[in-house]
């Protein structure tokens, strides 16, 4: 009796066993991947590319081309150059700013060479000698007449700015005062071409003779800042 009991839970572990294959052989189709059948499976690549503006150029210091005498007088000039490139879609913006009113200012004293006065609204198309007194201002030109600030601009006939209908750009023309407070000289609402949009500012020290205030032997030096930035 005892035997015939073991041979029948025997029988029935290995029927056990056999169940359990076909269980987990069956589980195996059903979930896992089928292998051997195609499959595609699409991926994005993503790159930000952010727009750039800055001095491609640097516009460099100025040493003015010519010393003046304190009492016969003279007139002197110099120019910073500097190149701007973007590639911003709203284009690009150029001020300057000067650090202090007077913006000459005698080294280690405490003279100055007086700011120039403009006498038309906004800029003189000639830089005014009028008056016993010395003065310091500046002028900005660029080859492409578009992105240089109306202020700067004339219309061929002695009118700069509002004044006329702008268009013509010259060295030397449309002269403005220093101030502390950023004024635009380029403004372009698109991205520049090539190598980038060059612009040069030229300033200008006059000296009456016998200037009236007085003007004292030495060195004197201005301090001014351009900033280029992204329009918006």
């Amino acid at each position: 009796m005892r035997s015939s009991i073991l041979i029948i839970s025997g029988l029935q572990a290995a029927l056990a066993a056999v169940l359990s294959l076909a269980v987990v052989a069956t589980t195996f189709v059903l979930f896992e991947p089928t292998i051997g059948q195609a499959e595609s499976v699409d991926i994005t690549i993503t790159q930000t590319i952010t727009g750039e503006t800055s001095f491609s150029i640097n516009p460099g210091n100025v040493t003015m081309d010519d010393t003046i005498a304190s009492i016969s007088g003279g007139t002197t000039n110099g120019t910073s150059t500097f190149e701007v490139q973007t590639n911003n879609a709203s284009g690009y913006n150029v001020t300057i700013t000067f650090d202090q009113d007077a913006a000459m200012q005698l080294d280690g004293g405490s003279a100055d060479i007086p700011d120039y006065t403009v006498a038309a609204a906004e800029t003189d198309f000639a830089f005014s000698t009028v008056g016993t007194g010395g003065r310091f201002g500046y002028s900005v030109v660029t080859p492409v007449v578009a992105d240089l600030d109306l202020t700067f601009q004339h219309d061929g006939s002695n009118n700069c700015g509002s004044a006329g209908s702008g268009g013509s750009a010259t060295y030397g023309a449309c002269w403005n005062e220093p101030a502390t407070n950023a004024e635009v000289i380029l403004d372009s609402s698109a991205a520049t071409v090539g190598d980038g949009t060059s612009g040069s500012v030229l300033f200008r020290v006059y000296v009456p003779p016998n200037p009236t205030p007085a003007i004292p032997a030495g060195n004197y030096t201005a301090t001014a800042t351009l900033t280029v930035a992204n329009n918006p």
